[in-house]
């Protein structure tokens, strides 16, 4: 029985003989919502560095450069038996070889529920493990290794700790802060809280602000400079509140530059006042625009990044 599993890495050698099964892989380390903790298995005696911790993936076929994602959760779904969804694939560290013969592309899927592992012949056990638990477990993958000492990965980890559903205190602070039960219902029915980012603390924020083409680079130094109020939930690129007839008459020759900013409100922070004047004054618009107010303006909108978008 093991020489069979012998002979089929040797059918699989690298092109260049590095000791890579195949010259493509990709693994997924899945992270479940309900617990917040991630999936690794313990890989068995007939695999390349047996009896070490990594997360679930393989070799892949030369031709799926083009759809590496879709060809890895088929993979994650074949050795665990997983019948759900994978609702987010999130691009990590990309391992390469220094001959460029061998490349394995990490991703973070993001599900709702642990799930119970059916293990094939690749792994002899499993664990779910917060990001401590996995920092800490040995022997490790080299593969899972170097993928947690990749600053970039570990900081997109480290964010998950503070990301959770909190959808239903979400709208719990609407009924304290003078919202009834069928204006309530009335909001959820019209998909306000749907795909909103939430964190213990609060939710994620945005905003597009328009300007004149010379007043862009001293904004992008400031970042949060002149950012009002006015914010959204929604996650989408088109200009939100207002028009530009004010820069059209002073600057008629002037490109206006439309500017995306990302920022963090925490939920202690929300003006429930300016909340309830928003919602009587335009629901559809409230409603359309998914509009959220933090108290005093700019100055409880936390961690803001912002972006030019292509518009000249």
């Amino acid at each position: 029985m093991i020489d069979n599993y012998v002979g089929t890495f040797a059918e699989f050698d690298n092109d260049s003989g590095d000791n890579f099964w195949g010259n493509i892989g990709a693994g997924i380390l899945v992270y479940a919502k309900n617990t917040k903790k991630f999936l690794i298995t313990y890989r068995s005696a007939f695999v390349n560095e047996p009896h070490t911790w990594g997360i679930i993936g393989g070799k892949l076929d030369d031709d799926v450069q083009s759809d590496i994602e879709t060809a890895a959760k088929r993979e994650f779904k074949e050795e665990t038996q997983y019948k759900g969804n994978i609702n987010e694939l999130i691009p990590l560290y990309v391992f390469k070889t220094d001959t460029g013969s061998f490349e394995y592309h990490n991703f973070l899927g993001i599900i709702d529920n642990e799930f119970k592992v059916e293990l094939d012949w690749e792994n002899e056990d499993y664990k779910w493990l917060t990001l401590q638990e996995l920092l800490e477990i040995n022997p490790k993958h080299f593969g899972l290794d170097n993928l947690l000492n990749d600053k970039k990965s570990l900081d997109i980890l480290k964010k998950l700790e503070k990301k959770t559903n909190n959808e239903s205190y979400f709208k719990s602070l609407f009924l304290k802060n003078n919202f009834s039960e069928i204006e309530l219902n009335s909001i959820i029915n019209d998909n306000y809280f749907q795909d909103v980012e939430y964190y213990d603390d609060g939710l994620i924020v945005y905003r597009t602000i328009s300007l004149v083409k010379h007043q862009v680079e001293n904004f992008m130094k400031l970042n949060n400079n002149g950012i009002g109020e006015y914010w959204t939930l929604k996650n989408d690129l088109e200009p939100i509140w207002g028009n530009n007839a004010e820069y059209e008459r002073d600057y008629p020759n002037e490109p206006i530059i439309d500017i995306r900013c990302k920022g963090f409100l925490n939920f202690k922070d929300i003006d429930w006042k300016m909340m309830r004047y928003a919602y009587d004054d335009d629901y559809h618009h409230f409603i359309d625009e998914k509009e959220i107010r933090g108290k005093n303006g700019s100055g409880v909108i936390f961690n803001i990044k912002c972006n030019i978008l292509k518009n000249e």
